[in-house]
This record gives C-alpha cells, sequence and structure tokens, in this order.
C-alpha cells in the first residue's frame, strides 16, 4: 500500500514559561526527585509545546508498507505516524527509515520540508547524505567478510599482515583490539610523548587521499597508553588501519573502497559507498549535512543533560575527547563533508554515503545470517563470529559503558546508555547527528535511518526511540 500525503505540521516552539518551569524542575532534580528518565519525558512535555505554525511550508511525506504480516500492519502504521510527527516537531530537514523483516522490506518511507532544497535539487527517498560513524558498520562488515574467506583472523596481530605497523610499542595490537576501540591510536601522537596531544599528528585530506602516506603515519604512531589495552573512541582512525588491512589482506590488493563497492554495495544493489565516485556525485541528488540551530541545540542540552566527566572531557584540549578527531579546524568540520573532495575521500570511520534504502539492505542482509534474497554475501558463520564475544568496557573518550563485539559491531543491550533499544537484542551502530544501523538476528529485523538534520544525539535520539520501542514490543 503507499501512502503519498502533504500536510502542514506544526513547529516546536520554546515559551518563556517554559523554560521558566524548566530551570525549577531542573533544580528539583539537582536534589534527587527526579530520576533521568522521568527528567527527559518531563523537560520534552514542557518545552515542546506543539503550536499551529507552519513549519517550512510543509512536508512531503512517503512511505510504502508492503511484505506485511496482518499481525503487524498496525504496529508499521503507528512508526509511519511516528517518522512523520518528528517533521510535524521541527526535528527534520530531509529524512528516511527503512524497516526489514524476514529478509523483505515493510517499511520504507522518506520525509522533506518543502522549504528545505539544496544545490541540486529536492530531497526525496533517493536522496544520499553522509552518515559518519554508521560507516563503521560497513568497514568492519569487509574485515569479517575476509575473515569469513580465510584471508585473516579477528584475533590476528595487526603486524602478521603489516609487518611496519610493529613500530612503537604496536607489536601486540589484535585486528579486534582495533574493531573494539582498543589500539590505543584514537589520536596518531608522532613524537615519544604519546601523552602529550600537542606533538599528535594532524591529518590533512592529502594525506587520506594518499593511501600509502596514510599508512606510513599510522605505522609510525605510538599508542597513547603503554599500560595494556585500554578503550576509547576511534572517531577516525579505526577507519585509516583498518582500510590497510584490507588492502593487506584482500588477494587482489583492493582499497577499502574498491571492496566494499564490490563485494557489497553493487551485489546488493545498495546505493552506499566509502568515497563516492564523481560519477555518482553528479548523477545522485546528495543532500547536505546541517546542523540543527544553536538554539534547539541549548534546548536539547536540557533535555539530555551531559555527563559531568564527559564535559571535563569536552573541555580538555589535551583529552580524548578532542583528540579522537586527527583532523583540526575546518579539516574536521561537517561543513568539509559536505565537500565534493571528502565525499570521494575513502573515510572508512565517518566518510560512507547512503540513504535508507541503501543502508537498509545491508543491514537486511546481516539480519538475513549473510544473504538477502538470493545474493550471499558472507556465510552465516562470518556472521556469528562478527557478532561474537561481545565485550564491556569503559570508554575513556565517550565517557560511558560500551559493549563491542570481536567484529567491531556494538551491543546494544549490554550498552547502558541506549535505553530505548533494551530488550530487542539489537546490534549495530550510529553517526554523528542520528543516523543509524541496526539488526537483530534473532528477530530477522533490520532498521536503517538516515538524515541531514544533525542533533546532538546518536541512534536517532528522540526520533528513533519510540519507533524503536514499538518493534521491540509488537514485532517478534
Amino acid at each position: 500500500m503507499n501512502l503519498m500525503t502533504k500536510f502542514n505540521p506544526k513547529a516546536e516552539i520554546v515559551s518563556l514559561s517554559g523554560l521558566l518551569l524548566l530551570l525549577y524542575f531542573r533544580a528539583l532534580r539537582q536534589r534527587g526527585y527526579f530520576s533521568c528518565s522521568s527528567w527527559s519525558a518531563l523537560t520534552r512535555s514542557i518545552l515542546f509545546l506543539p503550536l499551529p505554525v507552519r513549519f517550512g511550508g510543509g512536508v512531503t511525506s512517503y512511505a510504502l508498507l508492503a511484505n506485511q504480516e496482518q499481525s503487524n500492519v498496525s504496529a508499521y502504521r503507528h512508526i509511519v505516524s511516528l517518522f512523520r510527527r518528528n517533521f510535524a516537531f521541527g526535528d527534520e530537514l530531509g529524512a528516511q527509515l527503512t524497516i526489514f523483516h524476514n529478509g523483505k522490506a515493510v517499511i520504507d518511507a522518506w520525509g522533506s520540508m518543502d522549504a528545505h532544497q539544496t544545490t541540486n535539487g529536492l530531497y526525496d527517498g533517493n536522496s544520499l547524505q553522509t552518515i559518519f560513524s554508521s560507516t563503521k558498520v560497513l568497514t568492519s562488515l569487509c574485515i569479517c567478510i575476509l575473515a569469513d574467506r580465510g584471508h585473516l583472523k579477528l584475533e590476528d596481530k595487526v603486524s602478521k599482515h603489516w609487518p611496519e605497523f610493529a613500530q612503537n610499542g604496536k607489536e601486540g595490537i589484535r585486528i579486534c583490539d582495533v574493531l573494539r576501540h582498543e589500539a590505543g591510536l584514537a589520536a596518531l601522537a608522532s613524537e615519544t610523548e604519546p601523552e602529550d596531544g600537542s606533538k599528535d599528528y594532524n591529518i590533512t585530506l592529502q594525506d587520506i587521499e594518499n593511501l600509502d602516506a596514510m599508512a606510513k603515519i599510522i605505522a609510525k604512531a605510538r599508542p597513547y597508553w603503554k599500560d595494556g589495552i585500554r578503550r576509547s573512541y576511534h572517531s577516525m582512525t579505526r577507519g585509516f588501519i583498518l582500510a590497510e588491512i584490507v588492502r593487506r589482506t584482500d588477494p587482489s590488493g583492493r582499497s577499502l573502497q574498491v571492496f566494499f563497492d564490490e563485494e557489497v554495495s553493487k551485489p546488493l544493489n545498495a546505493d552506499t559507498w566509502i568515497g563516492t565516485p564523481l560519477v555518482i556525485q553528479e548523477e545522485f541528488h546528495i543532500a547536505d549535512m546541517t546542523l540543527i540551530d544553536s538554539t534547539r541545540q541549548w534546548v536539547e542540552s536540557y533535555v539530555n543533560p551531559v555527563d559531568e566527566s564527559l564535559k571535563k572531557q569536552m573541555s580538555d584540549p589535551n583529552g580524548m575527547f578532542t583528540r579522537r578527531i586527527p583532523m583540526k579546524g575546518k579539516a574536521g568540520s561537517v561543513a568539509a563533508f559536505n565537500t565534493v573532495e571528502y565525499r570521494s575521500a575513502q573515510i572508512g570511520s565517518a566518510g560512507g554515503i547512503s540513504n535508507g534504502r541503501g543502508l537498509g539492505r545491508i543491514a537486511a542482509m546481516v539480519s538475513n545470517m549473510g544473504r538477502l534474497n538470493d545474493t550471499k554475501v558472507v556465510s552465516k558463520g562470518g556472521i556469528q563470529k562478527m557478532l561474537d564475544a561481545p565485550k564491556i568496557a569503559f570508554d575513556s573518550a565517550l565517557c560511558m559503558e560500551s559493549s563491542f563485539t570481536a567484529g567491531g559491531i556494538c551491543c546494544f543491550d549490554e550498552t547502558p546508555s541506549f535505553v530505548s533499544w533494551k530488550g530487542g537484542k539489537w546490534f549495530g551502530w550510529g553517526g554523528r547527528g542520528g543516523s543509524a544501523i541496526a539488526f537483530c538476528p534473532d528477530r530477522n529485523l533490520a532498521l536503517a535511518y538516515t538524515m541531514n538534520a544533525m542533533h546532538n544525539d546518536l541512534l536517532g535520539g528522540r526520533r528513533l526511540d519510540k519507533i524503536v520501542q514499538i518493534l521491540n514490543k509488537e514485532i517478534v
């Protein structure tokens, strides 16, 4: 069934009285009168007041509900309604949501503010956008395909396949350590004092474009911990390290960009790239990523207050939260990732370009244990190994506990911060601003969410919370 509608949404307005009430209740929370979950619900009720104001001239929304089991139709309709509500609340510019169950697409939804037009066309269901750290799942998948074919083992030392990597104390680092963000290389310390952030190597676009040069930079780097393995989120470097491992272990010596294209995206007919060719950039509409306005950012910081330890990390120029992005200034900005040059670059941690349909097909292949319809990408055993051995540890960069498998995929049930996903047996990860790729092999359920309005949240935040809760409660 096709549902094509155009409607006038309501915009969220923050009222002065709401702000005063918020400050009052915040004081009560600090004295222990409210739990975190109660606080979140309360502040949303106070601050987000739907008023009859047109936002951006209306929303064009499309949803395809197909292949649906009769017992789940009401749940799917509810999910589409929640997706549309995000536009009514002013949370979205352009967004796509795709859900697969038992290998079949059951929801294919997209929406766009009519006033939101980028340089090369209107946003629709085929539009592409940067998915930032959701790319990490795609890179992990490439490593696990190579492991499945016997070209490497996740427990191998990196230096077995890349001898030069063993320099400066890195001889004991394993591939699974890199995948779990435990290699001690979130920042690339270039001198003898790895604790001094001022000595970190600053990666440039020219370095990224030259694979041999990038490999030499990483090979010379020192891990910044000498006393054993610790977890610290490798925002950018994980992708560069794994890309070189792909290049050295693939029998054909293909780059990560080519390997992913030939082994994953093309076989699955998934419009997804890690390093998007110019011809694709000219053919497709690619939406610019856009940070939400400063007022809304301030409001969201009250709805979801930043943990004090993370706030301290964020303000420390030598802290791991800051050092984890070894591309300083404009080079690491959102604006940079909107350029042709960055979209073309092979950035295996954050440079993926996709849409809900393409990312959804990849997620569905994983939830279906390695194949989608008649296309086999990896064996069932390969998927099992990728999702095996989840390990919980405290992440010193993100200041939170997280659980990552040997294949570098987050186990949501064991990650305390992902409350809405609990109990659903979900695996996956998300990207800066809100994109998400998630799969649940136990229920053969997969979800992909892509958008270009960037909020201060991971895994879609409140835009996906209730949608996931419905999936956990009603889809078995």
